[in-house]
């Protein structure tokens, strides 16, 4: 089964120069219908003009992933800087608990996906993992950016979940299968795509259960990101 969650009907914080649009309950947006999709507690897209900050806040027992689309920012976690840019991806797991913040470090306004996984260990250690990459590594099919252990991310955390990646262009099919009855949630990012009977473009998320096979045809150049649900 595929329900589409449009774009247009997320929730809207804008605080010191970021906006944020929330498909799920965060931060100061609340709506008990929207309350996540099994682990996937947040997926938050937010823009942040130059110089701008989100405040530093305790985390804790949540895997924290954040993808930059454009742009540049700095997060800053516990007394570590790190400087993330295009395409470039980090996994926070923030464990027994950490600072954490970030803040647009360029000079034109920063693009950024978040997502907050339940992880299956709590209290654990916190740490934090980063992947860069270049445009020609996330061309095509999925890429499997992060996953729990043993599942083939390029970086491990840990929550029950893979998640995946695709930049694909216009008349490209993708293909993913969903192994048993995992449940997925797709995210467009950037683009059109068809799934099934549903057309999904920028901003929309498509809740997958039971599904076998997700079978994609991007319409425009695409973007996407892919979470499995395990």
């Amino acid at each position: 089964m595929l329900t589409l969650w449009r774009g247009m009907d997320r929730g809207l914080t804008d605080d010191a120069g970021c906006k944020r649009l929330h498909q799920f309950s965060s931060g100061s947006f609340f709506d008990a219908k929207r309350m996540g999709y099994g682990v996937l507690r947040v997926l938050d897209e937010e823009c942040f003009i130059p110089g701008a900050v989100l405040d530093s806040e305790r985390r804790a027992n949540m895997e924290i992933l954040t993808w930059v689309i454009d742009g540049d920012v700095e997060l800053l976690v516990g007394l570590a800087t790190h400087a993330l840019g295009r395409n470039d991806f980090a996994c926070l797991s923030a464990g027994s608990g950490i600072d954490c913040a970030m803040r647009n470090s360029g000079e034109v306004p920063a693009h950024v996906i978040q997502l907050w996984l339940q992880p299956n260990v709590v209290n654990a250690a916190p740490h934090c993992d980063l992947r860069r990459y270049g445009d020609a590594e996330l061309r095509g099919d999925f890429r499997r950016v992060a996953a729990s252990t043993d599942a083939g991310g390029d970086i491990e955390f840990r929550a029950p979940a893979k998640v995946n990646f695709a930049r694909a262009e216009a008349g490209e099919r993708l293909r993913y299968p969903l192994l048993g009855k995992s449940q997925a949630w797709l995210q467009v990012l950037r683009g059109n795509v068809d799934c099934g009977d549903i057309t999904a473009c920028a901003g929309d998320g498509i809740a997958i259960d039971d599904a076998g096979t997700i079978d994609l045809s991007v319409r425009d150049d695409a973007e996407i990101l892919l979470v499995e649900l395990t």
